[in-house]
């Protein structure tokens, strides 16, 4: 089957001891309360302005793949995501436009209930940096895939 895509450079969720940071994918807003929530739970979200919506992520946490499933649920993001999830075992921040929209995400602020270590910091500058990286790409275009197994 061939089909058409974006070609998308993204952060893969898992960390080294195969726990998983925090993202998710909510389309519309997100409210305040929702987002000091999120805070208070894990120390710091980052929200980050994207196409119909917002990705909301945290760099340092370690959840379980259970726990990164029910939060996102709880906080009701798009279903595709959680599917996505569910499916392949992570999560992925993209981090880069869509051919739909063309717009860069754009980290607009972070929520924190404490200060953050210097690796936090560190973190989230990598993160800016990478989006700065694709802000200066001039074109997009999809991709064609083709995921037939060869025989």
């Amino acid at each position: 089957m061939i089909k058409t895509t974006d070609l998308l450079f993204g952060v893969v969720s898992l960390n080294r001891d195969d726990t998983h940071k925090f993202f998710s994918d909510v389309d519309g807003d997100v409210s305040e309360d929702v987002l000091c929530f999120l805070a208070n739970k894990l120390g710091y979200i980052c929200v980050i302005k994207s196409g119909r919506g917002f990705h909301l992520a945290n760099f340092s946490v370690h959840l379980s793949l259970d726990e990164l499933i029910e939060l996102n649920k709880l906080l009701g993001a798009d279903e595709k995501y959680i599917e996505w999830i569910k499916k392949v075992g992570y999560a992925v921040l993209r981090v880069s436009r869509r051919s739909s929209h063309f717009q860069v995400p754009e980290l607009i602020k972070i929520i924190k209930s404490r200060e953050l270590s210097v690796e936090e910091i560190k973190d989230i500058a990598l993160y800016k940096f990478i989006l700065k990286l694709e802000n200066n790409i001039d074109y997009v275009y999809k991709v064609m895939v083709d995921d037939r197994k060869e025989r």
